[in-house]
């Protein structure tokens, strides 16, 4: 899990705000040994233009890979989790 008040969640966070380049990637597990990742790429490019990629081929089950440009991003849920906003198919 990723503290997102501190760390690479903040930084993330911040440069997205800012529209300063950043990469974040996660790895959420699906089978619950560690053997079969959803791993999301977030790619902050610009102002209002961040890249969001979720690769779930090594899921269980497997998926595809998905590519959306989204004008933002922000922290919900408990656990707290990222949520990205506006997104389009890239």
């Amino acid at each position: 899990m990723i503290i997102l008040t501190s760390g690479p969640g903040k930084c993330l966070l911040d440069a997205a705000a800012a529209g300063t380049p950043a990469r974040l990637v996660t790895y959420e597990q699906t089978d619950g040994l560690g053997g079969h990742p959803v791993v999301t790429y977030y790619d902050v490019r610009g102002p209002g233009d961040i890249r969001v990629v979720t690769d779930r081929t090594q899921a269980s089950p497997p998926g595809p890979v998905e590519a959306r440009d989204c004008t933002g991003v922000e922290v919900t849920g408990f656990p707290q989790h990222l949520q990205p906003t506006g997104c389009a198919p890239a």
